[in-house]
């Protein structure tokens, strides 16, 4: 993969946030509706910047035509525990892999990281095949940008505007767009705003304010299937490849 602004001590961290935050909760239940609707369940998956590979578990895909890719050695581990042993699993970077192969590529939280966002979307391009799709995830709103943005390695949020935009000047086509953690957006506010300390905010994965949010989690999952809010604390899209 390319340069990415993350390290291996936060893929550690991850897994340990994974199994309490409301946020991971959340973006599971999101995202993996996504994939059980628009990805190929019986094509070849890439999943750019795979982490834990706890988002994926338990979704539709072929895990046996499943690739991870993680810049970190150290994400295997843990991707092996969520998803099965004999899932495949690389560090090499996108211009290794054969061009126009994969039916599906996941690029979930991984654009936040990189400078040149654009040319890294170019770059995925060039592996997916005409027609497959690319279901991406990245936090929204930069005026919440915070310590804890900073922490886990963001270089910037994004608007619905921007994220368009972004996508538009790609080789693809939009076929679905949305937010989640939209009823918990007020809330996510105040404690990025008013709770974030010098450890980057971390504390929202526990505690309180957590508990209070996980409460809400149902909620908002309804809101994210049945009605599409041009506000929330994450950006989702959906894209085809049309050339």
């Amino acid at each position: 993969m390319q340069d990415v602004n993350f390290s291996a001590r936060q893929i550690a961290a991850m897994h340990v946030e994974q199994s309490t935050s409301f946020y991971w909760k959340l973006k599971k239940r999101c995202v993996g509706y996504l994939i059980n609707r628009y990805a190929s369940p019986n094509g070849l998956t890439l999943d750019v910047g795979c982490g834990t590979g706890y988002v994926v578990a338990g979704t539709n895909l072929d895990f046996k035509k499943y690739t991870g890719m993680d810049a970190f050695a150290e994400a295997e581990e843990y991707l092996r525990k969520n998803l099965g042993l004999s899932v495949q699993f690389t560090t090499r970077t996108l211009k290794d892999l054969p061009e126009g192969h994969f039916d599906t590529v996941l690029l979930l939280d991984v654009l936040e990281h990189i400078q040149d966002d654009s040319g890294f979307l170019d770059a995925v391009s060039s592996v997916m095949n005409k027609g497959s799709r690319i279901i991406i995830s990245v936090p929204a709103h930069q005026w919440l940008f915070s310590s804890a943005d900073v922490a886990s390695g963001h270089v910037r949020r994004y608007s619905v505007k921007s994220f368009m935009k972004l996508c538009e000047k790609s080789k693809f086509k939009i076929i679905f767009c949305s937010s989640f953690l939209n009823i918990t957006l007020p809330l996510l506010a105040i404690s990025r705003i008013f709770l974030s300390d010098e450890r980057g905010g971390q504390d929202q994965h526990t505690g309180t304010v957590n508990h209070l949010l996980k409460l809400i989690n149902p909620l908002d999952f309804i809101f994210f299937r049945y009605i599409k809010l041009p506000f929330g604390g994450s950006l989702v899209m959906v894209l085809e490849r049309d050339s």
